[in-house]
């Protein structure tokens, strides 16, 4: 679809599915099942697509998040695939944008060679998103089945031949691209 003169193409990298538990947490238990029930939705399971956007605008080529890769689940990590079916060439992205280092956004920086997939582009991350995961002890200051994903964080954000650009908000990406700060997902999201 276009929005102006960008080009955008929403990719797949897969889905995973959890437990419908962590669906409407401030709400009555017996309301979330109702209406999950009624909207034709399992009262067990959710199923979550891990969907990312590629911008084309002018001379970028700008990626929003990486998947999971390898690294997640068995059923993500089919975002390259995924652009090769759309006909977009990996090699020709010159920006990735990394939202926040939940796994299924940051989990694929990187390839099963431990090289980062999108080798020439420009990496960039909020400096509070950074800041929050890269904060000396994070991992043992949250609860063990926290810890995991501290890990998978700290060790993509760390990935050889990825250099980052710490952005904020309001920061130019390429021409015509701006981020915008969503606060709320992940401790660290600005």
């Amino acid at each position: 679809f276009s929005l102006g003169d960008a080009r955008m193409t929403v990719l797949s990298d897969g889905y995973f599915s959890l437990p419908t538990s962590g669906i409407g947490v401030n709400a009555d238990p017996e309301d979330v099942r109702a209406f999950l029930l009624r909207h034709f939705l399992s009262p067990d399971q959710g199923h979550s697509h891990t969907n990312h956007l590629y911008v084309e605008l002018g001379d970028a080529r700008v990626l929003v998040d990486v998947g999971s890769g390898s690294r997640f689940f068995d059923t993500t990590g089919r975002l390259v695939a995924n652009m090769a079916a759309a006909g977009l060439d990996p090699a020709g992205i010159t920006h990735v944008v990394i939202t926040h280092a939940h796994p299924d956004h940051i989990w694929g920086i990187r390839d099963d060679f431990d090289e980062p997939i999108f080798p020439d582009a420009t990496y960039i991350i909020s400096s509070d998103e950074y800041d929050y995961w890269m904060q000396d002890g994070l991992v043992d200051a949250v609860e063990p089945e926290e810890q995991q994903f501290v890990l998978g964080a700290v060790n993509s954000i760390n990935a050889e031949g990825v250099d980052w650009v710490l952005a904020s908000d309001g920061y130019e990406v390429a021409p015509g691209i701006w981020l915008v700060a969503t606060p709320g997902h992940s401790p660290g999201l600005h």
